[in-house]
């Protein structure tokens, strides 16, 4: 975990260094009294309640690379679910105080696998107020902008919002079909610099191994490593 990270951190010339936890500190450090310093372990504490199907170490990466980039723009994530993923970036977000973050995602479930995302109700009708819920109690509710629509649909209105893309997470339908809609549909909003995030990419999910393959045969392309099943790309 710490080589991954680390790596990260290298990208921009920072340095990991470890420190003692402080209980009852909430996602800070208690350690310094002139500033609040991110604690990544307490990321992941106050975000366990969450159901989600990402592992810890991949949502400390994102919150580490989100929160890095110098880049100036807006966070985009395709597939919250439950806003597990959605914790990490909205605090990088909040914390880093650049752009905006906005989760995207129909709270239908993949086609033919809805019983997977299931929480309570077995129609699914609970899981967009329960995503709520959820981004009130982390105290990210101000920060998340919902769009809870079809991706065609959510891609026009962040075109009507001209909206810039810095960081794009794409954790949404892993057919290569899906995958690549979603890359014809978002791509158009990233400048030079911007960091994409394929979750699952792995022989689990060969559309999203595809899909991600395609652009490196175009070269447009980077920076390109892997961690857990996830691929990140520096366009």
């Amino acid at each position: 975990m710490k080589s991954v990270i680390s790596r990260i951190l290298g990208l921009w010339g920072l340095k990991l260094t470890r420190v003692h936890r402080a209980s009852g500190a909430g996602p800070y450090s208690a350690l310094f009294q002139n500033r609040k310093v991110t604690d990544l372990d307490n990321l992941v504490e106050i975000a366990s309640p969450i159901p989600g199907m990402l592992t810890e170490e991949a949502g400390k990466c994102l919150f580490t690379l989100c929160y890095t980039q110098q880049l100036r723009g807006d966070v985009v994530e395709i597939g919250s679910w439950q806003g597990y993923s959605t914790s990490f970036l909205a605090r990088a977000v909040a914390e880093s105080g650049n752009g905006r973050m906005y989760a995207i995602d129909h709270f239908k479930g993949n086609a033919g696998k809805e019983s997977f995302y299931a929480v309570e109700k077995s129609d699914l009708s609970d899981l967009q107020e329960k995503f709520r819920e959820n981004m009130q109690h982390l105290d990210l509710a101000q920060t998340v902008s919902l769009l809870s629509m079809p991706n065609q649909e959510a891609a026009e209105q962040l075109s009507r919002e001209a909206v810039q893309v810095r960081f794009l997470f794409i954790d949404g339908d892993h057919s290569r079909e899906g995958v690549q809609r979603d890359v014809d549909l978002f791509f158009p909003f990233l400048t030079k610099g911007s960091i994409v995030v394929f979750d699952d990419c792995s022989p689990s999910a060969p559309g999203v191994m595809e899909v991600v393959d395609r652009l490196f045969h175009g070269n447009g392309c980077e920076r390109v490593f892997t961690f857990s099943n996830t691929a990140v790309v520096v366009i």
